[in-house]
């Protein structure tokens, strides 16, 4: 579940270190300090609000009723406007709406703009766990980036006394590469409800690849506020990095929250070495209705020695609950044909709004070979109750990590639960790799006898797509893709 926006996880690993700066005392009495912003509220939206968004075209959509426990039959869904715009229209904001009825135009929505930047590109909707045995138990994230390369961060949880969805972070803004958004329950289910925001602390160096020095800034969620609050002013690092990586500065985190003095970072930590390095983890137990000790963890090989990228371990994903464990390494092929995924990530998806499997575990891996191509694999996890365990039901399906796409095409469009979508393209004679390509689209429903999905055709696109247009190729191909789901 890719929850943290910005460089968690990077290829180059060889950073240097900078002399410690001495600090201002009294870090102990600010901690305790730090404005506090009133947290935003999606407005009631009216139809001149909500047309541009719509035309502008959905990016995603996702049924959140079941993990919210509402008696409305909430959607939420996410608006980019740098989609489906004609040359020379002036950009908008993203938009994340709330809907309650039928319509996705009925509902209230949130801009993605913070007084300085707008917002035009959805990055990011899903779902993260809160807490496994009260409320809020979940919480739906949404980030948005600017063309300046910064993005914005929001964090949703439902109002029943209001029967609304409200923003629970204050406005968090950061930038992609110099900078990230940590979810500590991911990594650290024991530092609590906090949250990490990286920023640079030097811009010009961070821009210009010199090593440069983060600033931290830490919230906590307020049961009485039932909101993140800042935790102090934050603090800027005493090492300087070429790329942030967040364990590392851990133990600082925790001597800020402890009103400590920060220190550099020893030599040796700022370079992950080849064991298991956790990168998520994900609280199983309440959204599949399970044993509370279920949780799914994800892990990541990083080594420092380049030569080794190809014939390291790969990335996997635990699945853990009472007395087991089992583990999928991120593999396809043997011998020469053997192909290692050393990235991944996870998250939360809604399946089905009625029946079951209601939930999944979507892990996606992707090969690094320092910039040579690998490819993508997906899985989907559900619990099998009578096994008891967790189990992939997709067919094994790899594509080009940047020339490929898939999905759930619920998310794009609400009435296609239970399919998903693989696009790959076709090189055609003439056309170099980063051209715009045609591409076959295959298809696969889920099967309630078979417990899994199963291929449902497939057929080339008669457009050609590319870097500009590949995100939205589903959107785009929705006819075909109804066309074909009939003859089935």
């Amino acid at each position: 579940m890719n929850k943290k926006s910005g460089p968690a996880i990077v290829f180059v690993l060889y950073i240097l270190f900078a002399i410690a700066s001495p600090r201002a005392m009294g870090l102990a009495q600010e901690i305790n300090e730090g404005n506090k912003e009133p947290a935003p509220v999606a407005h009631k939206a009216t139809t001149a609000e909500i047309q541009p968004a719509r035309m502008a075209g959905l990016v995603k959509t996702m049924a959140i009723r079941k993990v919210f426990n509402t008696r409305e039959t909430w959607r939420a869904s996410a608006y980019g406007t740098r989609f489906g715009t004609k040359d020379g229209h002036k950009w908008g904001p993203a938009r994340l709406c709330f809907t309650s009825g039928p319509s996705l135009n009925d509902g209230h929505c949130y801009q993605a703009k913070d007084g300085k930047d707008v917002y035009e590109t959805v990055k990011e909707m899903s779902l993260v766990p809160m807490y496994n045995e009260r409320e809020p138990a979940y919480a739906l994230y949404f980030v948005a980036s600017a063309a300046n390369n910064r993005r914005l961060a929001s964090l949703w949880t439902y109002r029943k006394e209001e029967r609304r969805f409200a923003n629970i972070v204050p406005p968090l803004a950061y930038p992609d590469r110099a900078g990230g958004y940590y979810f500590l329950p991911d990594v650290r289910p024991d530092m609590g409800r906090l949250i990490v925001l990286v920023d640079s602390d030097d811009p010009a160096s961070a821009e210009n690849g010199r090593d440069f020095a983060c600033r931290i800034r830490v919230f906590r969620y307020s049961d009485k506020s039932r909101r993140f609050e800042p935790v102090g002013p934050g603090y800027t690092t005493t090492t300087k990095y070429e790329y942030f990586l967040l364990e590392p500065e851990m133990e600082n985190i925790k001597k800020y929250l402890a009103g400590k003095l920060p220190s550099p970072v020893p030599e040796g930590t700022k370079e992950k070495d080849a064991a298991d390095y956790l990168v998520d983890t994900l609280p199983l137990g309440r959204v599949f209705n399970i044993s509370k000790e279920w949780q799914a963890t994800t892990y990541n090989y990083l080594d420092p020695d380049p030569a080794h990228q190809d014939v390291g371990p790969p990335a996997k994903i635990c699945f853990s609950g009472p007395g087991s464990e089992s583990c999928f390494e991120a593999v396809t092929g043997t011998g020469e044909n053997k192909w290692v995924y050393n990235m991944g990530g996870m998250s939360l998806v809604p399946l089905f709004s009625d029946g079951e499997p209601a939930f999944g575990v979507l892990y996606n891996a992707g090969g690094v070979a320092w910039g040579r191509d690998l490819g993508n694999l997906v899985t989907l996890w559900t619990y099998n109750r009578e096994r008891q365990e967790f189990v992939n039901v997709l067919p094994p399906l790899a594509f080009s990590t940047d020339l490929g796409s898939s999905a759930l095409l619920s998310d794009v469009h609400p009435g296609m639960e239970g399919i998903f979508a693989m696009a790959d393209y076709i090189q055609g004679e003439d056309e170099a790799r980063m051209d715009y390509h045609r591409y076959r689209i295959s298809l696969y429903r889920y099967s309630r006898k078979s417990g899994m999905f199963e291929p449902a055709g497939s057929f080339v696109t008669k457009d050609k797509y590319g870097e500009s247009n590949l995100k939205v190729i589903f959107q785009s191909e929705m006819r075909g893709i109804e066309r074909l789901l009939r003859k089935k």
